[in-house]
């Protein structure tokens, strides 16, 4: 009886402190996640693709927005290979710095863009969360090239050549397409393999690890003890100590983020710089950092793509998400882009 007693009084003071520490990450403005929104979906192509018609809301430490896609699964207004007669079109090819990570349709920078630049303008946006500077390349082989554009504008950051490694793809388990360098071409070898939770089983512990992200204190703990928090999301999720698509043999495959990618990345923008010239389109590779520009994009500036850094400060960017910027971030990177296109 004694034990009862003690266990239950135990559990009444934990339940009470975790609701007021609830209340207070509440009260300082923070919010819960919302388990539910998932806008990706696997896609043996490109390893993942946003979801079309997608329609929920975001909800994470620092912000809560309604996210949208269109019929092709991408934010923004959606736009038809026929070009509309007098209009200049710009098509962006970027990962979640042009999927609008964290902010609304109007706070997006192509949203400040377009009421920036005027009518007769059409922004075709084609960015999808995460995607690297392979994944981009083929994607607009496949469809963006279609689109016939005046302008691409092409969105990178700091994650792009280093920060998104081999333990964030194995803890997210979203493999990329299968590709070599052979020489001086760039060939794609094979499909991006289905991500491991696929196959997980919807146990009774993945439930409640569901149940408890929507409390905003425990998303406001997970992004304080960041490691901690990932050792305990993904107990019980099987094998994830793959760090991206299994090389030949079934081994698992180096950093994709090696020289490799540098060489890859290196024959993409040689490529994007020839289509510009075929095509007629002009070519703008923005890199939003505070860091020096990466040798890979010193050497696409030499190859004639115009390169613009966008310097965005501290607080412009998300607390707990430093990658991404928040409504202020977006309109700076808005003028910047303005400023070049239009100078």
């Amino acid at each position: 009886m004694e034990l009862f007693k003690g266990l239950t009084l135990t559990t009444a003071t934990c339940a009470l402190l975790w609701l007021g520490s609830e209340a207070l990450v509440r009260g300082l403005g923070f919010h819960g996640h919302n388990v539910d929104f998932e806008p990706l979906v696997f896609s043996p192509a490109y390893g993942w693709e946003n979801k079309p018609d997608y329609d929920a809301q975001n909800e994470e430490l620092e912000w809560s927005i309604r996210y949208r896609t269109n019929a092709d699964g991408f934010r923004g207004k959606q736009y038809f290979h026929e070009r509309t007669p007098g209009t200049e079109r710009i098509l962006v090819v970027s990962d979640s710095m042009g999927d609008g990570f964290g902010v609304t349709d109007a706070e997006m920078w192509q949203s400040v863009l377009a009421e920036k630049l005027g009518g007769g303008v059409e922004i075709v946006n084609q960015s999808v969360r995460g995607y690297d500077v392979i994944q981009e390349y083929k994607r607009y082989l496949a469809y963006g090239r279609q689109f016939k554009p005046d302008i691409i504008v092409q969105m990178l950051c700091d994650n792009d050549f280093s920060g998104w490694n081999a333990s964030v793809i194995a803890r997210y388990q979203r493999y990329r397409p299968q590709y070599s360098v052979e020489g001086a071409e760039l060939r794609f070898t094979g499909d991006a393999p289905a991500p491991q939770e696929l196959f997980n089983p919807e146990t009774a512990f993945r439930k409640f690890k569901r149940l408890l992200y929507h409390s905003a204190a425990a998303v406001y703990l997970k992004h304080r003890f960041t490691p901690v928090y990932h050792m305990i999301r993904h107990a019980g999720d099987g094998d994830t100590a793959q760090a991206s698509a299994p090389a030949a043999g079934g081994a698992p495959a180096a950093d994709p983020y090696d020289a490799r990618y540098q060489d890859a990345a290196k024959i993409v923008f040689r490529d994007m710089a020839r289509f510009a010239r075929e095509d007629g389109f002009k070519m703008l590779i923005v890199f939003v950092s505070r860091e020096p520009l990466p040798p890979v994009l010193k050497e696409a500036r030499d190859m004639g793509v115009l390169v613009l850094q966008v310097e965005i400060p501290k607080e412009e960017m998300f607390v707990y998400d430093p990658f991404h910027p928040r409504a202020a971030g977006h309109r700076r990177i808005a003028l910047a882009v303005a400023g070049e296109l239009r100078p």
